[in-house]
């Protein structure tokens, strides 16, 4: 469930970026609608002042003038549903907020769903303290990555440093990284029973 959800937000905030975009450039039509007393013409006469000839100016402004003419109707729908999105995202994190989760930290879930080394670090720091290169020896992965996944899972308070030796850090688990490991463990087991 937490994939999906995370695969759906992301379309959401896509929607909302393009729906701010084409709100922008309505209200910018509607501002120069009613700031101007011009209308699109599709041709104009006009004399060459070097001739003295006349000649016809055509503009392929149909799209252009459709938005144009369109835009005090556009406007409300426009911001509307940009209004509509941006409550839809609130809500969801509301609920999450409720049920006493971080709607951040859900997300960190999401993405630890996508990458099991923040798991297996967290397991293995639950156990006992041990500092960065410990664990890059005992995943067999780079001591950067290590590096990386430790200060991600730190500025989520999801661990803690427990002690420094020398300029050795030594990491523990949090309790907000057992309670990220509780739910992981539960949606794991609600995956399993789901006959998806």
């Amino acid at each position: 469930m937490s994939l999906r959800f995370s695969h759906n937000k992301e379309i959401i905030d896509i929607v909302l970026l393009c729906t701010l975009v084409i709100a922008t450039m309505v209200s910018a039509f509607t501002v120069l609608r009613f700031t101007s007393n011009i209308n699109i013409d599709l041709s104009d006469e006009n004399t060459n002042p070097s001739t003295g000839n006349e000649i016809m100016v055509t503009f392929n402004a149909t799209p252009l003038g459709a938005i144009y003419q369109s835009s005090p109707i556009l406007l409300p729908i426009s911001w509307g549903t940009v209004a509509a999105i941006l409550l839809w995202r609130g809500r969801i994190r509301s609920i999450w907020s409720k049920q006493g989760y971080d709607y951040d930290t859900f997300k960190l879930i999401a993405r630890m769903r996508g990458s099991p080394l923040r798991v297996r670090l967290l397991n293995s720091i639950s156990e006992t303290p041990k500092n960065k290169l410990q664990l890059a020896k005992e995943f067999n992965v780079d001591w950067n990555t290590v590096n990386n996944h430790i200060e991600i899972l730190l500025r989520n308070s999801l661990v803690k440093e427990t002690e420094t030796i020398g300029t050795t850090k030594y990491y523990v688990i949090a309790e907000n990284g057992r309670k990220i490991l509780s739910l992981l463990e539960e949606s794991r087991a609600a995956s399993k029973r789901s006959p998806n």
